[in-house]
């Protein structure tokens, strides 16, 4: 193989992001003619060969360039029980280009396989007809970030049972009214799978500029220039969203 010329590699199925002018380009070619998929993904500066992207082999679905020298590569896994053909699970790394150091920097999260289904995407949508438990039309609210708008980021579902926000690739935070927050890459945000029993068009749309809040039970929500920061008053517990990245804080009190 020669890596020398990324051209020469064959890429008929390959996943890539490659400008031979660019910082930072990467291209993801299938390892392999049966057993475990596996995709090996090599970053190249300026069209010289860097090396691997990571250690092992994980698959990619896309590779997105956020900048000459920052590319976001998506990566999808098997929860438990799940064959290869419908993992949906999703992690998100950023790769970038060091100009100082010479070198590739990567943030942001590596699939872990087989892990346990996240509760909050494996528990049914509640029935609006159960009862008390059951998310009223009055209390259900959606935030909307004026600043991320155009970027399709930027939003939150909330009612008495706490608040579900959603960043780039549908990467979301849920902040309970009790309870710690969780977080779950390509959450759906209506239908079966929906946080917190949300179903059909969304009433009491809120929307919010950079710096501007809005509270609701107790839950504090503001609009920041890139998502969302959400805080429950009562016990300390704490979710943001910027974009694909997440941030959860667990209960203080």
């Amino acid at each position: 193989m020669d890596t020398d010329n990324p051209y020469a590699l064959d890429v008929s199925s390959a996943v890539m992001a490659f400008d031979g002018c660019a910082d930072l380009s990467a291209i993801s070619v299938v390892l392999g003619n049966g057993g475990l998929p596996g995709m090996q993904t090599l970053l190249f500066h300026r069209g010289e060969l860097i090396g691997d992207a990571t250690e092992g082999i994980p698959s990619v679905s896309e590779i997105e360039r956020v900048d000459d020298g920052v590319l976001r590569v998506t990566y999808p896994f098997t929860y438990q029980g799940e064959s290869h053909a419908e993992a949906s699970g999703r992690a998100v790394s950023t790769f970038t280009w060091s100009e100082a150091e010479g070198t590739v920097e990567r943030t942001g999260d590596l699939p872990v396989y087989d892990a346990p289904l996240p509760e909050a995407a494996s528990t049914p949508a509640e029935d609006p007809s159960a009862g008390s438990a059951a998310v009223s039309k009055d209390e259900l609210y959606v935030l909307t970030n004026l600043g991320t708008r155009n970027d399709t980021t930027g939003f939150c579902f909330g009612s008495a049972q706490g608040v579900t926000c959603y960043g780039k690739h549908n990467n979301s935070a849920t902040l309970p009214a009790t309870g710690a927050p969780t977080s779950v890459p390509d959450l759906v945000a209506v239908g079966d799978g929906a946080p917190m029993g949300f179903e059909g068009p969304m009433p009491n749309e809120i929307d919010l500029a950079p710096g501007e809040s809005h509270v609701h039970r107790g839950i504090a929500c503001t609009a920041t220039e890139a998502g969302f920061d959400c805080s429950n008053q009562e016990t300390g517990a704490a979710i943001s969203v910027a974009g694909p990245d997440v941030e959860l804080t667990q209960p203080t009190r």
